[in-house]
């Protein structure tokens, strides 16, 4: 048998455990956990594949992805990072005393996880250098709110617009798979010596109206490219890609 053919089995049987983790215990509807064991028992008949071949599955193809962002926006990134790594299906923390987004989960998940926050990160301190400009002849306390208002409305809204991605990949492939998937993450996580700790964003007095133009400014950020080797530019929204918190 060629080494072709041979990966392209293990490809198979990848798509078979997966179909089988398709329960009601792990969230599906009984129509969706029938509908994915008839179609897992078509595939092990087609390619004659024995209950025994799948005990040993093949290992995950996980890896760590990092982003650096600027520490003083460590607040404002996290609101959105956190949405990006429920997207994903990524595990996502800040690392390094705040410099770096830190992403762990499938290869190509993490590889539109950072993508996204790069994205995310990259719209932020941009917009927000172009505000301080038009907010400098302000008074200092003045300036502070708006600017701060500003920030925490751009961040706010793309977290939500990557929120509405999510809800539409959600839709489109269902979300049976996702509590195994996410178990296996933090298992291998755990097998590997990562712990975690909880955090929360800090929040401050802002200026209304100077989050509102934030907000706006969210709205012009691209997001709906999805990152392949092969395919750079399928949508992210149905992207079949491989949930959060801070280190």
């Amino acid at each position: 048998m060629t080494d072709d053919k041979l990966s392209r089995i293990e490809k198979i049987k990848k798509r078979i455990r997966a179909l089988l983790m398709k329960t009601v215990e792990n969230g599906a509807t009984e129509g969706e956990a029938l509908a994915a064991s008839e179609k897992a028992a078509v595939l092990m008949a087609e390619w004659d594949i024995e209950s025994a071949d799948l005990d040993q599955a093949a290992s995950p193809d996980f890896r760590y992805g990092k982003v650096d962002i600027d520490p003083a926006m460590e607040d404002a990134i996290w609101r959105v990072v956190h949405a990006i790594g429920e997207l994903c299906h990524c595990k996502v923390w800040i690392s390094d005393l705040g410099k770096s987004i830190s992403v762990f989960g499938d290869a190509l998940d993490c590889e539109v996880a950072e993508y996204l926050m790069s994205i995310c990160d990259r719209a932020v301190r941009q917009e927000t250098r172009r505000a301080d400009q038009e907010y400098a002849l302000y008074r200092a306390n003045i300036r502070t709110r708006k600017r701060l208002g500003f920030i925490d409305g751009i961040s706010k809204r793309l977290a939500s617009r990557v929120r509405e991605l999510a809800w539409q990949r959600q839709r489109s492939a269902g979300t049976a798979l996702v509590p195994a998937k996410m178990a296996s993450i933090h298992e291998e996580l755990r097998a590997r010596g990562e712990e975690f700790v909880s955090g929360k964003v800090h929040q401050t007095i802002i200026d209304p109206e100077a989050w509102l133009e934030g907000a706006a400014k969210a709205e012009t950020v691209s997001l709906n490219r999805g990152v392949s080797g092969k395919e750079p530019g399928r949508p992210i929204g149905r992207a079949p890609l491989a949930i959060s918190g801070r280190r």
